[in-house]
């Protein structure tokens, strides 16, 4: 049986089961993405399992507020779909930016203030992101200290500008 052959066997398995409901799959062939190899033994299975009962998480509200604002810390996302001013920036210079927008497209309808509020909050968005890419550089030698943050907030900026051009205007 050649591959093309197997590959259109375990596919018909795949969908014979989920017609029969899904049954559990069985685990005692190897899968390619899991290595005969490289599987646990049952020793560390138990441990893994053993030890994954202490780490349940934050069980207070207090602990859980705490922890849902982890990887926050740039502001560059809207966490829990707000846009938050961050305690380094200035609010004045924001609604500045927003009543400027208001004054230039003069929104009528709800959905027009929506819009311009929008264009703020992404303008903003990709203003900070530009500001915190200046902290991935050496500034004696202006190269790139940390390319992952770097890339991180590239994209981060283009992804705002790009959701201030989508705003109809």
């Amino acid at each position: 049986m050649n591959r093309k052959e197997r590959r259109a066997a375990a596919h018909q398995q795949r969908k014979l089961a989920r017609k029969a409901g899904f049954p559990t799959p069985d685990l005692s062939q190897p899968t390619p993405a899991a290595p005969v190899d490289a599987t646990l033994s049952a020793a560390k299975l138990a441990a893994n399992r053993a030890n994954a009962q202490h780490s349940t998480g934050p069980t207070s509200e207090a602990g859980r507020a705490v922890s849902s604002q982890n990887r926050t810390t740039h502001g560059l996302a809207r966490h829990n779909g707000a846009f938050v001013l961050l305690p380094s920036e200035d609010p004045s210079g924001f609604e500045a930016l927003k009543a400027s927008l208001t004054k230039e497209h003069e929104p009528s309808t709800e959905t027009e203030s929506i819009l311009v509020q929008s264009m703020a909050e992404s303008h903003w968005l990709a203003n900070r992101a530009q500001n915190l890419q200046s902290s991935c550089f050496d500034p004696r030698t202006s190269q790139i200290t940390d390319p992952q943050l770097f890339s991180l907030y590239l994209r981060y900026q283009t992804t705002h500008t790009r959701a201030f051009h989508k705003s109809p205007q």
